[in-house]
């Protein structure tokens, strides 16, 4: 710290040591003299920084003409901050077409991934993989054509095949292996294999010795390379290579932790031939395993594939070591072995000089023994390939229909018409057939709610006359050519006009009646009725092309399903149920229902509720079906066309139903076990369509949005003799010996030496400092020290001070701060 010799005074600090000095008289800066300088109130520094925030253009950062690189460099650092600052923010309005909006996703990409289809169908519920339909698969997956070379270097060709079993079948039922009701869809082998795995040799392995031949040959099953150790006419023995290293004598090579040394490749007599064997070390346990031979060395494998050793060379020898691996056994009517382990879900029917045949289930428990949709499944033998379900759910993406009570007496159909509103609305309630509401005998049945008169059909009749409706009554009309359907309600008749309810889009419809007649256009026909205002009834007179059914009404779903309900009656002393008939788009006029629930009225409680006898049946289209009872009163039912149904008996019993837009087909794929994840990215604009979603509004984002505009300050910085008149801010950086700024705001000849400001009391050795100081009308704030890295680190504290508002504490209402600490880390400490 500098010595304080007038507490309180004023302190000024220069550089530049050994500079000359011209003595201005008796000016004293610091102590009991005021000199210039010193008369004079000049602004605070913190004062100064906001001057330089709010306008830092009107700054010059001045630099002696004569001074050293270090002043040049402590001047860019503060031109930085100040550059900083010389920034404005403009608003803008924004155009949403000009935004881009980018949409990011993961996708799994398996190369070679091949559907498995019943022929050139899909598979639909019910039926099964076909026994055929995937042969010779694409060379991109794991199959294909190969060819093998034995030892003699004859060459055969192989081909590799995958046949699924027809008799696996999609089926939609409890997991076999639980107790629980949970019905799923799976594809279930029970007794049966999934799929049949050949390899098949266009001519059979032939030859003198031919065990021998191909041992220790490489050959590639199913995308994977093995080592043959064995090939009999029953028997098949591989070796699954975990890595392969040729070694000399001498040489090492690692293996999950150990090192194997190859000592030595010696030569041997066996039955009159010669043949090598290698000297093998892992881990201090040393063994000799002869060529086409495996042995357990320190807890490894080693299977010698090749060993020579040079009869001209000397010490030329060499070993090709298979390490590690799976030996997998193949035994002909038997179960493959892996490392003596039994896959008890993998049999061989054949393992001969012909080839290859393995049978593959799920799991050799027929319980356990299918797949569940949803999830996968490798090949327990090569892993190379697994069959992939594709995840179902039963529910998304279908129109659903739901019945249920709405009182005793009374059912209700909860609907999304062809139009896309959902309404629900009274169908049915119990009747009595003599007409005297008292259900308390065998003429009650289940018929029309009350209000609902019936159907006209606009596209099909004779003319029939049509219904009479009284206000609060209701008339559907369909168009079966169309597939419109609509819920009239009548409101009102009026003198100039009939008032009806659209009922499902909830809006009315005005009819302007010419005397008592009125014309109705509604969807793509027209309909004429007469008005009784006096009555206050509306009759529909109908045409030919037309027609109208009091016994039934029907409904179109958004998804273009026929819903018809059909009054029950009494026959004798039987009652006939009511009935709720659904076609699907398979074939929606075909007189045979996809779908149909009954409706009785119980002869105890008198309440209208599901027929248990015969609650709800499927045919046509959903004629394969399966049915699962869940708990006491819930069954689950999915069909073949995609239908998916949920009822429950108990008391009146409800049903739900999910009808599918088109057929439903299931999800199975042949695919690699290593598949890549492929990020994808896509720019989407105002108005683009994606997947049927449409960017209508981009919202959000800030209005009106600023933009930082950045004002160059060039020529910011200039020399001391540079300086104009109305240069009036200035930021000086050095001492009074190489800086004339800096002089004259001290009021002090230049150059001036840093001894004389010694003598001044104005600085001491090793000190920085930064002042601010005025003098006719001009504001400059002088950053200096004794050496040129003084002068530095007190520059580095001003442009950091501006930045970051570092040391804020000492520059608060000061005129003065010494800087101390080095350059890497300098800190301000208040003077003044």
């Amino acid at each position: 710290m500098e010595k304080r010799l007038n507490k309180g005074k004023d302190i000024i600090s220069l550089m530049m040591k050994g500079k000359t000095l011209k003595a201005i008289g008796t000016l004293a800066v610091l102590g009991v003299a005021a000199g210039l300088v010193a008369a004079q109130t000049p602004k605070t520094l913190d004062a100064v920084k906001k001057d330089i925030v709010s306008n830092p253009s009107m700054w010059k950062i001045v630099v002696g003409a004569d001074a050293k690189a270090s002043d040049v460099i402590g001047a860019v650092e503060i031109a930085t901050a100040l550059q900083y600052y010389s920034k404005a923010e403009e608003d803008q309005e924004i155009n949403l077409n000009d935004i881009k909006i980018v949409l990011e996703k993961e996708t799994t990409k398996i190369s070679g991934e091949v559907p498995l289809y019943k022929g050139t169908d899909k598979i639909l519920l019910g039926e099964g993989l076909t026994g055929g339909g995937v042969a010779v698969i694409s060379e991109n997956l794991v199959f294909g054509s190969k060819t093998f070379e034995d030892s003699k270097g004859n060459k055969y060709d192989y081909i590799l095949k995958l046949y699924p079993n027809s008799n696996t079948v999609i089926k939609y039922k409890d997991k076999p292996d639980t107790d629980a009701d949970d019905p799923v869809v799976m594809l279930d082998a029970g007794n049966n294999h999934v799929y049949r795995l050949v390899v098949s040799f266009t001519k059979p392995l032939s030859g003198t010795n031919v065990a021998n031949n191909v041992k220790a040959q490489e050959i590639e099953l199913f995308g994977k390379k093995y080592y043959i150790d064995t090939i009999t006419n029953n028997k098949w023995i591989l070796r699954e290579a975990a890595k392969v290293a040729t070694l000399k004598p001498g040489e090492t090579t690692d293996f999950e932790g150990k090192i194997i040394k190859l000592i030595d490749v010696v030569e041997e007599s066996i039955g009159g031939g010669k043949v090598y064997a290698a000297v093998v070390d892992v881990d201090g346990e040393r063994k000799k395993i002869t060529e086409s031979l495996s042995e357990k060395v320190g807890g490894v494998d080693i299977f010698i594939k090749d060993a020579y050793v040079s009869t001209t060379q000397e010490g030329v020898a060499y070993a090709e070591l298979v390490i590690g691996g799976r030996k997998i056994e193949l035994v002909q009517n038997s179960n493959a072995k892996v490392e003596d382990k039994e896959l008890d879900n993998v049999y061989v029917t054949q393992a001969n000089l012909n080839g290859l045949e393995l049978q593959v289930k799920f799991a050799s428990d027929s319980n356990k023994n299918y797949l569940e949709a949803g999830k996968e499944f490798v090949d327990p033998l090569f892993g190379t390939f697994k069959l992939v379900f594709a995840p179902v759910d039963l529910k998304a993406g279908k129109s659903e229909v739901k019945l249920e009570p709405d009182s005793s007496t009374v059912w209700k159909l909860t609907v999304t018409d062809f139009r896309g509103y959902t309404k629900t609305i009274s169908v049915l309630e119990a009747k009595d057939q003599n007409d005297d509401r008292q259900l308390d005998d065998a003429t009650d049945y289940v018929g029309l709610y009350s209000k609902i008169k019936g159907t006209i059909y606009g596209d099909s009749g004779d003319g029939t006359n049509g219904p009479t409706l009284t206000s609060g009554e209701y008339v559907a009309i369909v168009d079966n050519q169309t597939k419109e359907s609509y819920l009239l309600r009548l409101e009102s008749i009026q003198t100039d006009k009939v008032v009806f309810k659209d009922v499902f889009a909830d809006k009315s419809i005005e009819v302007p009646l010419s005397i008592t007649t009125g014309t109705l256009d509604i969807g793509a026909k027209t309909y004429t009725f007469t008005a009784n205002k006096t009555a206050g009834t509306i009759t529909f007179n109908l045409g030919n092309n037309t027609d109208f059914s009091t016994t039934q009404v029907e409904f179109f779903t958004k998804d273009a399903q026929k819903i018809e309900i059909k009054t029950g009656g009494v026959a004798g002393s039987s009652e006939i149920p009511a009935t709720i008939k659904i076609y699907e788009n398979d074939d929606n006029t075909d007189t045979n229902a996809d779908i149909t629930l009954q409706l009785v009225v119980d002869e105890n409680d008198k309440r209208v509720e599901l027929d248990t006898t015969n609650p709800v049946t499927t045919a046509d289209a959903e004629a394969t079906s399966y049915t699962e009872k869940v708990g006491d009163y819930d069954y689950k039912v999915l069909g073949q066309y995609g239908a998916y149904i949920e009822y429950n008996t108990k008391d009146q019993g409800y049903v739900k139903i999910y009808l599918p837009k088109e057929q439903v087909w299931y999800d199975i794929k042949l695919a690699p076990t290593e598949a890549e994840v492929i990020k994808e990215t896509k720019e989407v604009s105002l108005g683009d369509e994606i997947e049927g979603w449409k960017v209508a509004d981009i919202i959000g984002l800030p209005e009106p949005v600023s933009k930082v505009i950045v004002h160059p300050l060039i020529g910011i910085a200039i020399l001391d003799d540079e300086v104009q008149i109305g240069d009036r801010y200035l930021i000086a950086v050095g001492g009074p010996a190489v800086n004339r700024i800096t002089a004259e705001f001290l009021g002090l000849d230049y150059p001036t030496s840093g001894e004389r400001l010694k003598e001044l009391r104005i600085l001491e050795e090793n000190k920085a400092i930064i002042r601010v100081a005025e003098k006719g009308g001009k504001v400059a704030v002088l950053v200096f020290g004794w050496e040129a890295r003084d002068t530095r680190r007190a520059t580095r504290e001003f442009a950091q001070y501006l930045l970051y508002d570092k040391d804020a504490e000492a520059f608060e209402g000061a005129t003065v701060v010494e800087v101390v600490g080095n350059m890497e880390k300098p800190s301000a400490q208040k003077v003044q």
